[in-house]
């Protein structure tokens, strides 16, 4: 595991194969940290008890989670199904 630290507003870019996934850290209060994650369409981006669920229920995977890809926007949204 890698642990770096950045400041409010700097990236972190991942790159796997032809896939480039940015991280960001967009806000934070307390013990929660807000990260934007901008990711190519084949890429999912799940939280960790969402991927489970795929795991467990791989025939519902798009009802899980979408993400808006649209950079203005810059949220994602959990679908719980």
């Amino acid at each position: 595991m890698l642990v770096i630290t950045r400041r409010y507003g700097k990236q972190t870019v991942i790159r796997c194969g032809e896939h480039e996934i940015t991280l960001s850290v967009r806000e934070f209060h307390g013990n929660q940290v807000k990260l934007c994650i901008e990711a190519p369409e084949p890429v999912d981006v799940l939280r960790e008890e969402l991927a489970e669920a795929v795991i467990e229920n791989p025939g519902r995977r798009g009802k899980y989670a979408r993400v808006n890809r649209d950079p203005s926007g810059l949220r994602g949204h959990d679908i719980k199904g």
